[in-house]
């Protein structure tokens, strides 16, 4: 799905980009919450030094994207390491793999989420409920510096690509005839079969 644009940046197409937003928080959001019951002391300064190191960077006149990017990386999943969920973990990780250079947008062009330290204040609101265990706050916060992210590159149209093409028609799947069938298998005959 990941094409390029004229100066060679990812480009996603917008429904696409909705979509995987969507999956995003709500994946995300669980581990969050989860880590804010569960994260241990050590994991939490980490997350703090992680968070500090981002807000330092930030703050530069000139901050440095990639830097940014790794840091703002390396925080976010110390924070969902901490849920203690390593399926979770892996899915959040394989859309970061999908889609996570088209993500950084906004850190790498120095957008106004940047000159305004969007991010570094939706991090230190994240880092507040961490130490509350307030696991809803944190979630929240954390839901908010997912779509600011989201809606800057929508809002930029700089990486959208066209929306995506129709999907194809489903086909039944076509249960074998070997013999004779359990009624569980003659009872699936009928579902589609979904591509992918």
């Amino acid at each position: 799905m990941s094409r390029v644009n004229a100066k060679g940046d990812p480009t996603i197409p917008i429904d696409l980009q909705k979509l995987i937003t969507s999956i995003r928080i709500n994946l995300k959001r669980l581990a969050t919450a989860s880590a804010a019951t569960l994260r241990d002391e050590a994991a939490l300064q980490r997350i703090e030094a992680l968070h500090e190191r981002f807000s330092r960077e930030i703050s530069q006149k000139r901050p440095d994207g990639a830097r940014l990017i790794a840091t703002n990386k390396e925080l976010h999943f110390a924070i969902y390491s901490q849920a203690g969920m390593p399926m979770l973990l892996q899915m959040i990780e394989s859309l970061w793999l999908r889609v996570g250079p088209t993500l950084n947008y906004d850190l790498r062009v120095g957008s106004t989420r940047i000159s305004e330290r969007v991010s570094a204040d939706h991090h230190r609101q994240i880092v507040a409920a961490l130490k509350r265990k307030d696991g809803s706050a944190a979630a929240d916060a954390l839901r908010d510096d997912i779509q600011s992210a989201a809606d800057f590159i929508v809002s930029s149209w700089a990486l959208l690509g066209a929306e995506l093409p129709a999907a194809a028609p489903l086909e039944p799947v076509k249960a074998p005839r070997r013999g004779r069938a359990s009624s569980s298998a003659r009872a699936g005959a009928g579902r589609l079969a979904v591509a992918g």
